[in-house]
């Protein structure tokens, strides 16, 4: 198995900018799935990797419209 292309939790946590609790909570409520695990290490395939990119852009998009709903509700009152 080659393993040059699979990243271990803390290499993807920093291409990423985040915690590892972040991940860590992505993969604990299944909202990304167990990589493989080599050694009792979790590696990431790039595929995965995009993924979970996609993931944290959703999220933090969401966020962003809740904040501005929240700015323009306080701004009605």
């Amino acid at each position: 198995m080659v393993t040059s292309n699979l990243l271990a939790t803390g290499d993807v946590c920093k291409r990423l900018s985040v915690k590892k609790h972040v991940l860590v909570y992505l993969l604990e409520t299944s909202v990304i799935p167990e990589p493989q695990k080599i050694g009792g290490r979790r590696l990431f395939r790039d595929d995965e990797i995009n993924f979970i990119k996609e993931i944290l852009e959703m999220r933090k998009s969401k966020q962003g419209t809740n904040n501005k709903i929240k700015t323009l509700s306080k701004e009605e009152n």
